[in-house]
């Protein structure tokens, strides 16, 4: 009996549509969530609207950009420049082949942009034999990485202009220049505090392995970690207030004389959270993610920059980020020292050792003095 045809198949067979979506394995080993992925339904959406295309061992999507458009490197910026109408945009390629090269042949006379996973590594060497000059990087709330490449017309008069993306936007993470913290004497504060952590409430927390108190947030109560801008549409609901609620100590916060002499000595104007933080030993982990909810996350002045203080650590805590080009970066972060992380761009952690990791963790109005604590070395 043949099977009844869907809506969305857009009117192609189920098996014609399986046999190209399995073509798109290896792009699909790159996406880090369902929707990135290209699917039986997006191959039917898009040989329905005529731009998906069979380029001889390969398939290729070659849209048109109908309105001016800016693309960022986050949700909120910062722009890498504009898609200008008549641009051709071409992406989701299944296999970099000279057959697709020989495809896009044709369109050197139009300017045209060029996105493929930064993590692929055959990507780069693809855009660069074609004449496609790197512009900057896309990277999802999923912490999936787009390089995005552009290619000005063969017949233009001038060469089209992009922002560089460089100095602090740029850093993913780095150890900072600063004094040395004498984490010693935070270890016997912290065993003065007998109250539980709070379970975080984050979905990459596996298995539940990553709590905090704290210090400073957006509730008196130690033991509220949350900020609430990131929260679901329903804890916003049920906490219909939450838009008016500002950062202020808990009651911990004068327990902790020693990190208050700490955070003086950070160069900012105004101190948002401030937290411990723990990783359960054993394997607890923090799978890879980004913190892009939160659209006041950056280091241009005013918006709010991640620090770490390891206090409690051990040589097999390993923290992971990936740079705007895709390219991996794994750090032991050592006992009293301050480091910058990015935390719009991926990152995860992973504790293998026998010993509860514990950080400071603080975040910061950014400005010019913070921003060199990172990038003066």
């Amino acid at each position: 009996m043949e099977e009844e045809m869907k809506p969305w198949q857009k009117g192609y067979q189920l098996d014609y549509l399986k046999e190209i979506t399995k073509e798109y394995d290896d792009y699909n080993k790159y996406t880090d969530s369902p929707f990135a992925q290209f699917k039986k339904n997006n191959v039917a959406d898009f040989l329905d609207k005529g731009s998906l295309r069979k380029a001889g061992d390969a398939w290729i999507n070659i849209t048109e950009a109908k309105v001016r458009s800016k693309i960022t490197m986050h949700g909120e910026g910062p722009i890498i420049g504009y898609k200008e109408p008549g641009d051709v945009v071409v992406q989701n390629i299944s296999a970099f082949t000279d057959n697709v090269k020989n495809y896009l042949e044709p369109y050197k006379g139009r300017p045209c942009w060029l996105f493929v996973w930064a993590e692929h590594p055959e990507a780069s060497a693809f855009a660069t034999s074609m004449g496609f000059n790197y512009v900057g990087s896309k990277i999802t709330t999923f912490a999936e990485i787009y390089s995005i490449y552009f290619r000005d017309s063969d017949n233009s008069l001038e060469t089209r202009s992009h922002t560089v993306i460089d100095g602090a936007e740029a850093v993913n993470i780095k150890k900072c220049t600063f004094d040395s913290i004498e984490t010693s004497f935070i270890v016997k504060e912290l065993e003065n505090i007998t109250m539980e952590y709070t379970n975080h409430y984050s979905n990459y927390n596996k298995k539940g392995s990553w709590s905090a108190i704290s210090l400073r947030g957006y509730r008196p109560d130690a033991s509220f970690i949350a900020k609430p801008v990131e929260m679901s549409k329903k804890w916003k609901q049920e906490n219909d207030t939450w838009e008016e609620w500002q950062c202020e100590d808990t009651p911990l916060r004068e327990k902790f004389p020693y990190v208050n002499e700490v955070l003086a000595k950070i160069p900012t104007d105004n101190i948002e959270r401030v937290r411990f933080m723990s990783l359960a030993p054993g394997g607890g982990e923090l799978q890879r993610h980004t913190d892009q909810v939160d659209p006041h996350l950056g280091v241009a002045d005013g918006k709010i920059m991640r620090l770490h203080i390891p206090i409690i650590t051990n040589p097999n805590m390993e923290f992971t980020s990936w740079d705007m080009y895709g390219r991996k970066h794994t750090v032991n972060m050592k006992e009293g020292e301050l480091w910058y992380l990015d935390i719009r761009k991926p990152h995860t952690a992973i504790n293998n050792g026998e010993q509860t990791r514990i950080h400071l963790v603080v975040d910061v109005e950014a400005n010019d003095s913070c921003r060199r604590l990172f990038t003066s070395s």
